[in-house]
């Protein structure tokens, strides 16, 4: 089936509405983490230098608007906390509270004041106190970048809309281990759960447009 029919057929199923950034907006970095940013040091980690450089071009802009910050990264005291997900990406044992593999990359320049949430699951939200955060800061729009878009940025885009905040993924700040699933699921967002923005874009509205709640 070509593209066109596919979007054709998602829109005549009632797949066309569409988001609008409201409100406070936030930053979630999904799992920009040396255990999945630096190959030498992990298995589960790939090459995502453009994704990374966007995103700290985007960072240093929200630094300099009072854009609130939140990074999240995957951690372990130990294998039970990770339930049968263990057994489905074993890998993940590698990823121990107090590692090198859990620490933000470096590239993306976390501040003292940036909020830190460890995870267990796939989902920023996912048996942790995000929502709360986001209800207390106010936000009703997150700007999201990281890692992986079929993974970690599809759950947190599904759970954002599950607790009412409305998800902007930025398009070329996010990546994946393999193209097709990157493409994918960038599409498949788009027409159900958020909206997609490119780094330039979210730039220029925080720039342009973005009064500071």
């Amino acid at each position: 089936m070509m593209k066109e029919d596919i979007i054709e057929k998602y829109e005549n199923s009632g797949f066309n509405g569409a988001f609008e950034i409201e409100g406070k907006v936030g930053i979630l970095v999904v799992d920009f983490q040396i255990g999945f940013t630096d190959p030498t040091q992990s298995p589960l980690a790939g090459d995502f230098s453009e994704e990374l450089s966007r995103t700290s071009q985007l960072l240093d802009k929200a630094r300099e608007k009072n854009v609130p910050i939140f990074f999240c990264v995957v951690g372990y005291g130990n294998e039970n906390e990770a339930g049968i997900w263990f057994k489905k990406v074993p890998s993940l044992s590698n990823l121990k509270l107090g590692s090198p593999l859990l620490e933000v990359d470096p590239r993306l320049k976390r501040q003292s004041n940036e909020t830190l949430i460890v995870k267990k699951y796939a989902s920023a939200f996912a048996g942790t106190n995000f929502a709360s955060l986001l209800i207390a800061n106010g936000i009703s729009t997150l700007f999201i970048t990281g890692i992986t878009t079929s993974g970690c940025i599809r759950a947190s885009v599904v759970d954002s809309v599950q607790n009412g905040i409305i998800p902007f993924v930025i398009k070329d700040a996010v990546g994946d281990r393999a193209k097709e699933p990157h493409e994918s699921n960038l599409f498949d967002m788009q027409a159900k759960y958020a909206e997609l923005l490119m780094c330039e874009e979210a730039i220029s509205f925080l720039q342009n447009e973005y009064s500071p709640q």
